[in-house]
């Protein structure tokens, strides 16, 4: 059907005028400004790192206890090295990561993440009864010369303690300061462990 427009007849187009379309961009501008400031997603996206550095903690604390209750032989694969011998050494998950712990050790070389005693946690979780808990070790999500991995032991009395940097305020400061709170010695690092004081 075809609709005949006599002349007469008026058709009304109505849009924003520009004043309209400048206020509404102003308003838009100014609720996105106060949604980032609010939310700060830099700080979101640290304490989400942060959340998973904390989990990977707790889980290779939790494999390596099962190791302790399970395994036949209670000992670290590479126990000559651990804190209490005459040349001790740490363990890191990258290469070149600083000593998180009491001074005077070395490093390790081994920076890899297998589960056989290998790896920068020289436990062979492989010998759990029922296999490896874990399929690898964590990697950190940044994964560079400050956000790392580490890991000590000692060997008379098959302590450990393994460590994280932080880096979100959350977490590095006020009531939830888990670097400053974690009852180690060093309150700049998250500490895990049954000896926190290596």
């Amino acid at each position: 059907m075809v609709k005949i427009i006599s002349k007469n007849s008026k058709i009304s187009h109505r849009g924003f005028t520009l004043i309209e379309l400048l206020v509404v961009i102003g308003i838009l501008a100014i609720l996105a400004t106060t949604a980032v400031l609010y939310l700060d997603p830099a700080q979101l996206l640290a304490e989400s790192r942060d959340s998973q550095r904390l989990s990977d903690m707790d889980s290779i604390r939790s494999a390596i206890n099962l190791y302790f209750s399970s395994a036949g032989i209670i000992v670290f694969p590479q126990s000559g090295n651990c804190a209490d011998v005459a040349s001790p050494q740490y363990w890191t998950s990258v290469a070149g990561g600083a000593n998180t712990f009491l001074a005077g050790k070395t490093e390790n070389a081994s920076h890899s993440f297998d589960v056989d005693g290998s790896g920068y946690v020289p436990v062979d979780f492989n010998q759990i009864t029922g296999g490896a808990p874990i399929y690898s070790l964590p990697q950190d999500p940044i994964a560079d010369a400050t956000y790392y991995y580490s890991f000590t032991c000692y060997t008379s009395t098959k302590q450990f303690e393994i460590n994280a940097n932080l880096e979100s305020n959350r977490y590095t400061s006020g009531t939830e300061n888990k670097e400053g709170n974690d009852g180690g010695d060093n309150a700049t690092i998250y500490e895990n462990g049954t000896k926190l004081t290596l």
